[in-house]
């Protein structure tokens, strides 16, 4: 993982990747400067200007670790029992897969080493930590959380490939019901 003290300005990496141009650029730190707190990623999509996904690719070379998109993920959540909902709300973090004994953890700082010292010093795991999108994050935290104690076994999300979901058995949500066989159609 790289050290944050020399990591590239996300700006830098959105014009070397030609998401944005540098008359945009200044349009999106103009933005997010009166909007304070806020981060240049989420002022982004807020925009409209930029991609989710553009926009995680372009986080994940500036922090050295993969990302993680959580408009297509499936999190199991029995998962969530490894990290009770206030830390995971208060650090942005979320264990959406687990892999023998590694947690893969979406997170709004994966360069968080305190963090990341933490899950795996309670749980006993190696982490791997996933970026996420800041305002993405919080919302899925609080939904999958939310789904946990409804007694859900999974939280979907909103554009989880089809395939996948059928594949894991899961209903896609926006399956319309198939009409019956041999029944004819109303007429007009």
């Amino acid at each position: 993982m790289s050290d944050t003290s020399d990591k590239k300005p996300l700006g830098k990496i959105l014009l070397q990747q030609k998401l944005v141009s540098p008359g945009e650029l200044d349009q999106l730190l103009e933005r997010q400067k009166r909007t304070p707190g806020s981060r240049l990623a989420s002022t982004a999509v807020e925009s409209g200007q930029l991609d989710e996904v553009d926009l995680l690719r372009a986080l994940s070379e500036q922090l050295g670790v993969p990302a993680i998109d959580l408009n297509q993920v499936v999190v199991p959540l029995a998962n969530l029992k490894l990290v009770p909902h206030d830390v995971a709300r208060q650090y942005l973090i979320l264990p959406f897969s687990l892999q023998e004994n590694t947690i893969m953890l979406a997170m709004a700082d994966p360069n968080d080493q305190r963090v990341i010292g933490e899950i795996e010093f309670v749980t006993g795991r190696t982490v791997a930590p996933y970026v996420a999108l800041h305002e993405q994050l919080q919302k899925v935290v609080d939904l999958a959380y939310k789904e946990s104690e409804l007694g859900e076994a999974y939280y979907v999300g909103p554009s989880a490939p089809r395939d996948y979901l059928i594949k894991l058995g899961i209903k896609p949500r926006d399956a319309a019901p198939v009409p019956p066989r041999n029944v004819p159609a109303p007429s007009p």
